[in-house]
């Protein structure tokens, strides 16, 4: 919506951010729940609206199409390029875009779904929710949504072509060859000062998020039979966590860095 506030903030990137600090290109690929609204509204504040293209959560796969139907000058011109599904899409974007990813522990990301579509009278699946008075353990028990039992397995399978195997060394190996940044939520506000700096922004990141599931139950609140019940149904996204998370503490900052990474698609 038009205002006089980001006609400013518009024109105050124009005259200053881009002539002084032009940032770098990026392809954030956002997947649901793991603090990827708090990381685009920080960037946002650093790229022009007219070089930024948005994946609609609502229609993921049309939006996908409009990006990948533009001549080529038009879709390297974007230079922060974000929403879920991301990743299809890196092969059509500018070479030069930094690619990155956020996780965050499955048990928790996958709590969090569960309220955070229960609260939101705007979400898909906020609904059929309340009409049919889905408990936590039918909504994933049931998969309702696809995006729940093993997401991060399914998702990254699908982008890179593998075969439905679930072999958790190749997911990993496609994941930390993809992508030129992985952060783990859990070390959210580090990351991002790392981020900042590495992306030339101007404005530095302050450690203020958004919050987007203030209903969420404490962890412990949850039934510890519910978060078995959910880490039996997401075994494999639980090894990839793992195996991500130890290679992100082994690196600097908690994130791993590939300057230049090697796309399998």
């Amino acid at each position: 919506m038009f205002s006089i506030k980001s006609a400013f903030q518009e024109l105050f990137k124009i005259i200053i951010i881009y002539p002084f600090y032009k940032p770098k290109k990026i392809i954030f690929d956002h997947i649901p729940k793991c603090a990827g609204s708090s990381f685009t509204a920080y960037l946002a504040k650093n790229y022009l609206k007219e070089k930024t293209y948005h994946i609609d959560g609502r229609n993921i796969e049309r939006s996908i199409q409009i990006f990948t139907e533009m001549d080529t000058r038009k879709r390297h011109g974007f230079d922060f390029i974000n929403g879920h599904h991301a990743g299809k899409i890196f092969k059509f974007a500018s070479h030069d875009c930094l690619k990155v990813v956020i996780f965050r522990e499955p048990i928790q990301r996958i709590i969090s779904h569960y309220f955070f579509s229960k609260r939101r009278k705007d979400h898909y699946l906020h609904a059929q929710i309340h009409s049919k008075n889905i408990s936590i353990t039918e909504y994933v028990s049931e998969n309702i949504c696809g995006e729940v039992n093993n997401y991060y397995v399914n998702y990254f399978n699908e982008l890179f072509k593998e075969d439905a195997n679930n072999n958790i060394e190749n997911v990993y190996r496609n994941v930390i060859s993809n992508y030129n940044y992985i952060f783990l939520s859990e070390e959210f506000d580090i990351s991002m000062k790392c981020i900042s700096s590495e992306l030339n922004l101007f404005h530095r990141y302050k450690g203020k998020r958004l919050k987007v599931a203030t209903e969420k139950p404490r962890k412990n609140e949850i039934d510890p039979d519910v978060e078995n019940m959910i880490a039996s149904k997401n075994a494999l996204d639980i090894q990839l966590y793992e195996k991500i998370k130890k290679k992100c503490q082994n690196s600097s900052f908690f994130l791993i860095k590939n300057l230049s990474p090697h796309p399998s698609m």
